[in-house]
């Protein structure tokens, strides 16, 4: 059975003329190799960047966002460079990184969540570090920038009346480029799919050859022939099994053979490094695949970034929102939906806001690569527990532009893949449901 959105396919049959879109890869800064090359040392990379200290990341991830900061009216408030210029009992107002320090109570969840109700907020930065009097504590974890406005009163605490975030990183497409692009084809779309879980015993193998059906135009639906890229986005083996690799490299034969480029990148359970940013899957693990080359199959890092269409899009194998929502809530009794989560790494200008402080990273000395320096039209998480997506407006460069929200459900749990028009953003679910319910 194949829905779209819920409904039956209209059998309608399909162009024979498959959607083609510009691709250029941007995730030069999550490559490890680009990373360490500007380290002044005769000794190997690999063999170094471990002895530093993760100081220089929450240096750099703070130097780099305050300046996004606008600066107050001194003459109303006191406007501080550095926490050690805090003044008692004057209103002012300084940016840093926030720490945040578990209390002794018992967790508001024990199944999924990391906070506390007796929780400590604190702000940091080179000079020093002062503790915040908010009710807010529940809303913010450890790695986050920001800059508060209050007032420092007796026992040495920041009363904050006020919490301001990073302003927008710039959109490289313009609304006049992104109307010029759409010109290119007619209507490109990509498909965004994570969670395959090959080899996993309790996984349909049905499903997958149902996304094969469907690209190679067997399903008669009219949005095959308009998919020009696939992005896989993590957890594609299951468990690192040999026998999941051999299914992965298979499926990814057949779709290369269709003529349909695809993006992989890694996932936390798939065979390739632990910390962030991961390295792409090595080509031993898909050989047949590989011998595709580049213009078919491309191997990317975790996180990932690259223009499509024209259209600068950003996403990770959802990691960061698994682990990030273990220590930020809605309210000391409501845990966010994982796009809420999702948008405020969007907010607060960091992929992976908790990395190194629970999602282990490089500790890159001279730069943070996870810093959202432009903002992407399209933000994917995957390996998500059920569809979601937003437009979320944003004011960039006084000019008003969007980025939409994706949270791509686990494939091997839901069946659903997501499509993408990339002229309008528009998202479609396409379930593959292996059941013989209704008309396939």
């Amino acid at each position: 059975c194949f829905c779209i959105n819920g409904d039956e396919n209209d059998g309608v049959a399909m162009s024979n003329r498959r959607s083609f879109a510009s691709y250029v890869p941007k995730w030069d800064r999550f490559q490890t190799s680009v990373a360490v090359a500007s380290m002044k040392t005769s000794e190997s990379p690999t063999n170094t960047i471990y002895q530093r200290q993760y100081s220089h990341v929450y240096a750099n991830r703070l130097n780099e966002l305050k300046k996004r900061f606008q600066k107050r009216d001194q003459i109303k408030l006191h406007y501080c460079e550095r926490i050690l210029d805090l003044v008692e009992d004057k209103l002012s107002f300084v940016s840093g990184t926030l720490v945040k320090e578990a209390g002794k109570d018992g967790l508001f969840d024990e199944n999924d969540c990391k906070c506390r109700p007796d929780d400590v907020l604190a702000l940091e930065d080179e000079s020093g570090r002062i503790y915040l009097q908010t009710d807010r504590v529940h809303e913010y974890c450890t790695g986050v920038v920001v800059a508060v406005q209050g007032i420092v009163k007796e026992g040495g605490r920041l009363h904050v009346d006020h919490f301001e975030h990073p302003h927008d990183a710039p959109f490289k497409t313009s609304r006049s480029e992104m109307k010029a692009s759409s010109s290119e084809d007619k209507e490109p779309h990509i498909l965004l799919l994570s969670g395959l879980a090959c080899g996993d015993p309790e996984t349909s193998l049905l499903q997958r050859d149902m996304i094969l059906a469907y690209l190679q135009g067997y399903l008669a639906v009219p949005t095959a022939s308009k998919v020009c890229r696939i992005i896989i986005a993590g957890d594609s083996i299951f468990e690192g099994s040999v026998e999941g690799a051999k299914q992965l490299d298979d499926f990814l034969v057949q779709l290369c053979s269709s003529g349909i480029p695809v993006d992989i990148l890694p996932g936390s359970h798939d065979p390739t490094t632990a910390n962030w940013p991961q390295r792409p899957l090595h080509s031993s693990l898909i050989p047949q695949a590989n011998a595709y080359g580049f213009d078919l199959l491309v191997k990317t890092p975790n996180p990932y970034a690259s223009e499509i269409s024209n259209k600068y899009i950003l996403g990770t194998d959802g990691r960061n929102i698994e682990d990030l929502s273990l220590y930020i809530r809605r309210s000391p009794a409501e845990k966010l939906t994982e796009l809420e989560v999702l948008k405020n790494t969007l907010r607060w200008s960091h992929v992976c806001p908790t990395g190194p402080d629970s999602v282990p990273t490089m500790p890159h000395a001279e730069s943070d690569p996870m810093i959202i320096a432009t903002q992407p039209n399209l933000y994917f998480s995957g390996n998500c527990t059920k569809f979601q997506t937003e437009m979320v407006s944003s004011l960039s460069n006084g000019s008003a532009n969007s980025t939409r929200l994706v949270c791509i459900p686990r494939f091997a749990k839901t069946g659903e893949v997501v499509l993408v028009n990339m002229n309008s953003l528009d998202c479609k679910l396409l379930r593959f449901e292996d059941d013989f319910s209704g008309d396939t």
